[in-house]
């Protein structure tokens, strides 16, 4: 029996950058049209970027008072640090 073996994709060489909040909350968003909220970062508040994707960060933050996190899309680009 002859079994293919699918080759594995490489992945990205983005570097995780950080993401900085400003001094107002940014609405995190699951879609790139920014029109499903699934939260928010709080102002101030710091998280992982893993890059930007059609002039949206896409952040990793932590959900408040828990131990879980999400991954969603910031509309304020000027965060990526």
């Amino acid at each position: 029996m002859n079994v293919k073996i699918k080759k594995e994709e490489k992945g990205s060489d983005e570097k995780v950058r950080k993401y900085k909040n400003g001094s107002t909350k940014e609405v995190i968003y699951s879609d790139l049209n920014l029109t499903k909220e699934i939260g928010y970062l709080s102002p101030y508040e710091q998280c992982d970027c893993f890059g930007v994707f059609k002039n949206r960060a896409i952040v990793k933050y932590k959900v408040d008072k828990t131990n879980n996190y999400k991954i969603g899309f910031a509309k304020w680009i000027g965060g990526v640090k």
